[in-house]
């Protein structure tokens, strides 16, 4: 009758959907003596390659080393513990475990096991993650726009007065007029980076935007690339010869979005590679697809990258604001960007833009700093 009603505790907790782990908590190791197959399904491990071994395994280069002190103090305690932890699966993929441990203990009051109960969360945190992002993305748009405004303002007797001053200078004063001109010129630098300031808060605001044919930008974007590339990177394309539809929003917009993905990716093999610009048609949206050779970007850094100011060069060199315009333009448009690393190597930027059902309208409006 025990080994039945053993059985059938056995078969319950092998048809349960969540994870489910016991540990023996008499040994220092605290090693895995059952898994069910749901935790099996989520790990990707067999029963036989971890009973007997401790949950170490399943962290990884970017596990918090905080919540591991956390879950060692309470496991040390006997205490229940409830705690979200990136954790690592067998093929190397990173997944977010709620993982839920209680304590049991004897007649005597001795701790014996340790049940864990773990849900694999990912998906629910890269949605908080991807919230977050956005908000504090919406907020960069507004303090950008207004600060660019403000500053501009300031900037115009900068840029307009050393044109007026030269003429006023004696003949033989070639030095200070040299000053007037650096200036002007160093005025007129900032001003560009205003305008693209602006340019990254445009998609708060009522824009004129039409239909515009997304291969159109895409090739453009594919010509300018071909112009600038190092010589040892191997630029290869691939798309459809005709559109299957068209996208609300603006074709300069995009056009420069794949561009500045580009350029970042040429910046990235320095001693050459390859630079793959595809795109494709569904009933619904266009998905573009810039995908480099490099050697990657930190997952730590994946939302980062489209923060205005954010770049990994050396001071001096760039503004940090090439993937924050891209993921602008992108999103005013409706649209999604994204960012993984590729398995091999390299990092690869998609884009997905949804698609519209009425004939094409070229407009598109640029905005000036007066």
């Amino acid at each position: 009758m025990l080994n039945e009603a053993a059985n059938i505790w056995i078969r319950a907790l092998d048809a349960a959907q969540v994870n489910i782990t016991i540990a023996d908590a008499t040994h220092p190791e605290r090693p895995l003596k059952y898994v069910n197959r749901a935790f099996c399904d989520t790990t990707g491990y067999t029963a036989e390659e971890v009973v007997g071994r401790s949950c170490r395994f399943l962290q990884g280069p970017n596990t918090s080393q905080n919540t591991i002190a956390q879950i060692r103090q309470s496991l040390d305690r006997g205490e229940a513990l409830d705690v979200e932890i990136l954790n690592y699966r067998r093929d190397g993929s990173e997944f977010w475990n709620a993982l839920s441990l209680t304590p049991i203990r004897d007649d005597a009051d001795h701790l014996t096991a340790i049940v864990g109960f773990q849900v694999d969360v990912t998906e629910r945190k890269k949605a908080d993650e991807d919230r977050f992002h956005a908000a504090k993305m919406e907020a960069l748009g507004r303090f950008s726009s207004g600060t660019a405004h403000e500053v501009n303002s300031l900037l115009q007797p900068i840029v307009s007065l050393p044109s007026l001053i030269a003429p006023a200078l004696p003949v033989h004063a070639e030095e200070e007029r040299e000053w007037l001109g650096l200036i002007e010129q160093h005025g007129k630098s900032a001003r560009q980076l205003l305008r693209k300031l602006l340019n990254y808060g445009r998609r708060h605001t009522d824009e004129v935007r039409g239909l515009f044919d997304p291969l159109d930008a895409i090739r453009k974007a594919a010509e300018h690339l071909k112009s600038i590339r190092n010589n040892k990177v191997e630029l290869v394309l691939d798309w459809p010869s005709t559109t299957s539809g068209f996208v609300h929003g603006d074709s300069q917009s995009l056009q420069h979005s794949l561009i500045a993905i580009g350029e970042n990716a040429f910046e990235a093999m320095p001693e050459g590679g390859t630079l793959q610009l595809t795109a494709s048609f569904s009933n619904t949206a266009v998905t573009i697809s810039v995908a480099d050779t490099g050697p990657g970007v930190d997952n730590r850094l994946r939302h980062k990258v489209f923060e205005p100011f954010f770049t990994g060069k050396p001071i001096g060199q760039g503004t940090g604001l090439g993937l924050a315009l891209a993921y602008s333009y992108v999103t005013s448009m409706d649209g999604t960007i994204s960012l993984v690393n590729r398995r091999d190597s390299g990092a690869c930027f998609t884009i997905n833009l949804p698609l519209a059902a009425s004939e094409p309208v070229h407009l598109t409006q640029e905005i000036n700093i007066a």
